[in-house]
């Protein structure tokens, strides 16, 4: 079983930008390290939700959200514990979970998950056709939708998600694309190329 992460913490900051400073919002009941972190806004609450990740008795399979910065509250629970994931909002009270380490067995996975946060159900799309751990991920469309930030209502759409990089053990750190369409349910190989160029113009 995993083993819980020694920079897990059970507190939650809020930053304030005109004062630049960090304040404690709230606490989750556990320590928690390594999940996913995504905001959603639906009419006029935003929710901060968060996804796996690692508590305070091993890996995590519980989706918890908030709208208050206070209190966490169970919303959905993933087909199985990860960790190290990427995890993303591709519609209004939907969100996709990305690789990861899952499991009892600590493996890395090509598993792809959408999570439906109204109903608590989930889909499982074709997987990545690579095994990623701690991959990054993003949408894609022109101009990007509200609720990259937040959600804002049942009309926004993305029509792909990009997930890049990653980790696993046979290839080590991973330098490949892959590209799901929302619209098709279909994944395509990205540009490898673009993307090592993109990251030696970020850094």
């Amino acid at each position: 079983m995993a083993q819980s992460s020694p920079l897990a913490s059970h507190r939650c900051y809020q930053y304030d930008h005109s004062s630049r400073k960090w304040t404690v919002s709230g606490k989750t009941s556990k320590p928690m390290a390594k999940f996913g972190w995504v905001p959603i806004r639906n009419e006029n609450t935003t929710s901060l939700v968060m996804v796996g990740g690692v508590d305070g008795s091993g890996r995590s399979e519980v989706v918890r959200a908030t709208s208050d910065g206070e209190e966490f509250d169970p919303v959905a629970w993933l087909p199985e514990p990860i960790e190290a994931h990427c995890a993303i909002a591709v519609g209004p009270n939907k969100i996709m979970v990305v690789g990861g380490v899952a499991g009892k067995n600590n493996k890395n996975t090509e598993m792809v998950a959408i999570v439906d946060l109204r109903t608590g159900r989930w889909t499982t799309p074709d997987s990545l056709s690579i095994v990623r751990r701690s991959p990054g991920c993003g949408l894609v469309r022109s101009p990007l939708p509200d609720f990259v930030v937040a959600a804002s209502n049942e009309g926004d759409h993305v029509t792909e998600v990009v997930v890049a990089g990653g980790y696993n053990d046979k290839d080590g750190w991973l330098d490949t694309v892959e590209i799901y369409s929302l619209e098709n349910g279909r994944w395509r190989q990205g540009d490898q190329n673009q993307f090592k160029t993109d990251l030696i113009e970020r850094f």
